[in-house]
């Protein structure tokens, strides 16, 4: 299929993407820390969202130093003829460094959607096998095909594309399947903790909405991406140049978004996974109602990476407010 632009152009045009959504990362970036860190009195700062956020910033500054200088070596004592060909050479240093910056970017996206799943599942591993093995699929798949770009020179990039559909057609499945497990877990315990301390006090939609558009947001763009190298056009270079700063700010998005919420309910937090159902401590006044369990209050965590815990009180049959909190 003729492609519709020439790679050239299709390089420009990433750059120029690429560049204003590193500046919007970079901006979500800053602003996720200062939320972070900015309530540390009273929740202790999650290490691996904060380890996470910095390896994206790392990668995000190399593709974008690496994509600059493969325009400037393109562009600068070239004929178009001669750029185009450069262009076209996968097996050229810098074509390796930030295609490989790429991979390694959804390797950690992929690996965190993952972690959070594990997370929510109270840490069972078998349910996320499948999403482990797709995971590291996609990221064989990506190292396998850097590695024939570096040893068969005479490769070109069409001759690559069924790798490149293979890595975001994994990535794509990893998301997805973990995004799902993580949403259905949450609503499950959701509609558990329901039917004992009533739908107003255990709905957990935010934490749903959270979990569901980050990973619909990732879904997109490996859809997109996927649609594009299927066509074999030279777009696929503009979506692998802007991919690695628009995963960056989907996973700023995620933090900023938990951080807002825990300020709006205005609570404490903690940073424990899993979930329990137990009775508080009775004060020495209260113990003459225990067999009628009078004047008892229930306590129920609902922890699932980002913590909500409620509190009802049952003497009167009045309800009580709910205490939730956001941990990052």
């Amino acid at each position: 299929m003729a492609s519709a632009i020439n790679v050239d152009v299709a390089e420009l045009a990433g750059l120029i993407v690429e560049a204003v959504l590193y500046g919007v990362f970079l901006i979500l970036f800053l602003e996720a820390m200062y939320l972070t860190y900015m309530r540390r009195k009273r929740v202790k700062a999650n290490k691996i969202l904060v380890s996470v956020a910095a390896i994206m910033l790392i990668l995000a500054t190399i593709q974008l130093v690496a994509d600059t200088a493969n325009i400037f070596l393109a562009f600068i004592n070239r004929s178009r003829a001669e750029r185009i060909e450069f262009l076209h050479d996968v097996s050229q240093p810098v074509f390796i460094l930030k295609h490989t910056t790429l991979i390694l970017m959804l390797l950690v996206s992929d690996s965190f959607v993952t972690y959070r799943c594990w997370i929510i599942w109270d840490k069972v591993i078998w349910i996320v096998v499948l999403p482990i093995c797709l995971c590291l699929g996609s990221a064989v798949t990506g190292f396998h095909a850097i590695w024939s770009f570096q040893h068969f020179h005479a490769e070109t990039r069409t001759a690559q594309e069924k790798w490149l559909i293979s890595i975001s057609s994994l990535s794509l499945a990893a998301n997805a399947v973990s995004t799902a497990l993580a949403a259905f877990r949450i609503w499950h315990r959701s509609r558990k903790t329901a039917k004992v301390v009533g739908a107003t006090t255990s709905s957990l939609m935010p934490v749903v909405k959270i979990v569901v558009e980050s990973g619909a947001l990732n879904a997109a763009y490996m859809l997109a991406n996927t649609i594009t190298l299927a066509a074999g056009t030279e777009g696929l270079e503009t979506m692998a140049e802007l991919g690695t700063p628009l995963v960056g700010c989907i996973f700023m998005l995620v933090i900023m978004r938990v951080c807002i919420n825990s300020e709006q309910t205005g609570t404490s937090a903690n940073s424990k996974t899993g979930m329990a159902l137990h009775s508080m401590p009775r004060r020495s006044g209260e113990a003459g109602d225990e067999r009628s369990g009078a004047g008892r209050r229930v306590v129920i965590s609902q922890k699932v990476f980002v913590t909500r815990d409620y509190v009802q009180d049952t003497e009167g049959g009045t309800e009580g407010k709910p205490d939730a909190s956001y941990t990052v």
